[in-house]
């Protein structure tokens, strides 16, 4: 039996950076990656953009080239699955029955596509975004199409219908809530964002889900919504969120709620056992409670800061939640937690192409920053979150003029 120190299921951003930040922090101890992909680590969010247009090469997503794992020593095992893990004997058991005894563990499975169970679902023109292969069949299967039909309007629908808009498709965007882009922001925001992409040409239908796919011989052609609107389409693209992969870890005993339950070192209810990235509930001290993000940002920062402490360091995840995102001329910045709030104050006109900060309070705190098409003074809100200090009027952030240097 192969025994590795350092084993780390999932050769995603956080499974991949987890790595580096071992191997800078522990030169000789042995490090094993197992991916079910056959890639090395690679940067998933240019799968939505520049690489779905077509406008960066495949070489230029991976985060590392494959001399650096050789060079340091990081084994990698692509194509393979993990389908046991006996803690107790600190033993993982690959889908050929091969078995690895490991010193410490990191579980990086990430997730995989919520899929639509419906008629016509499965047809050959339905796609699903998570990977390489995923971005460049819906590219070339884009190519030969004038319309395309997003399913789902949060972050991943919405680039992917910003992206095909832009190489030349008529889109439509379907989703079920009231507007696009609920569950990351506020109402108002998003009801701007999407009047935004109505002025770009992209079709937006909301308040309704598809009850089937109409199919002919092994296309579909079209959808009909539950309204029984019917939206005709070359290709059609399903992004309804994922699912979060915690099969393993959970039914190797690992604590599980809405994904692997770790503390702000990363670590499980095992003590030699890791989580990390989307697949990671973890606890953060600024907000006093558990949390799930899917994000490039906490994904990588996630990875290093498990890496580091597989290595022996002690370190913790008290950074800022972050996200971004790109679509068409829109870029969106967000620090914190932008739920639980009770106040939102706004800085600037709500203007998409001026730019504008929106400051999210909880009881006087602020508690998350959303910046559309600015980046500036973001820094100086981040410091005031961190510092959670109490501002008795909010509402003075809402005057330009004032200086937020002045709160920090």
């Amino acid at each position: 039996m192969k025994y590795i120190d350092n084993l780390i299921i999932g050769g995603g951003l956080a499974g991949g950076y987890a790595a580096i930040a071992l191997r800078q922090n522990d030169l000789n101890s042995s490090v094993l990656i197992i991916t079910a992909e056959q890639h090395l680590p690679y940067d998933r969010v240019p799968l939505s953009k520049d690489f779905l247009q077509g406008k960066v090469k495949r070489e230029s997503l991976f985060i590392r080239k494959p001399d650096f794992y050789e060079k340091n020593k990081i084994e990698i095992l692509t194509g393979k699955k993990v389908i046991d893990l006996e803690i107790k004997n600190n033993i993982a058991v690959l889908e050929d029955n091969t078995e690895i005894k490991f010193g410490k563990l990191l579980i990086a499975t990430g997730g995989y596509p919520r899929k639509l169970n419906i008629e016509g679902s499965n047809k050959d023109n339905v796609f699903y975004l998570r990977n390489i292969e995923d971005s460049e069949k819906i590219r070339s299967a884009a190519i030969n199409s004038k319309k395309a039909v997003i399913i789902g309007g949060g972050f991943i629908g919405c680039e992917i219908a910003s992206s095909l808009k832009k190489i030349g498709l008529d889109v439509t965007i379907i989703e079920k809530a009231n507007s696009i882009l609920t569950l990351a922001l506020d109402e108002e925001t998003a009801k701007l964002i999407e009047e935004y992409f109505r002025k770009m040409g992209i079709n937006i239908i909301t308040g309704t889900s598809v009850k089937q796919f109409i199919t002919k011989e092994n296309k579909a052609i079209a959808v009909e919504t539950e309204t029984g609107k019917i939206i005709n389409g070359d290709i059609f693209v399903v992004g309804i969120g994922i699912k979060i992969n915690t099969e393993l870890a959970e039914k190797a005993g690992i604590n599980i709620n809405n994904g692997i339950i770790v503390n702000e070192s990363l670590k499980t209810n095992y003590e030699n056992v890791f989580a990390v990235g989307d697949v990671a509930n973890f606890y953060h001290p600024l907000y006093e409670t558990n949390m799930r993000v899917e994000h490039y940002d906490v994904a990588v920062r996630h990875g290093k800061i498990a890496g580091s402490n597989m290595a022996g360091l002690k370190a913790s995840y008290t950074e800022l939640p972050y996200f971004f995102s790109y679509m068409y001329n829109l870029n969106i910045y967000s620090w914190g937690m932008i739920k639980g709030y009770d106040y939102v104050v706004k800085r600037g006109e709500l203007n998409v192409e001026k730019g504008f900060l929106q400051f999210y309070f909880k009881k006087g705190q602020m508690i998350a920053v959303l910046g559309v098409n600015t980046f500036k003074e973001t820094e100086y809100a981040r410091k005031i979150i961190q510092n959670k200090k109490i501002i008795e009027n909010p509402d003075l952030l809402s005057d330009k003029n004032v200086d937020l240097k002045n709160f920090v």
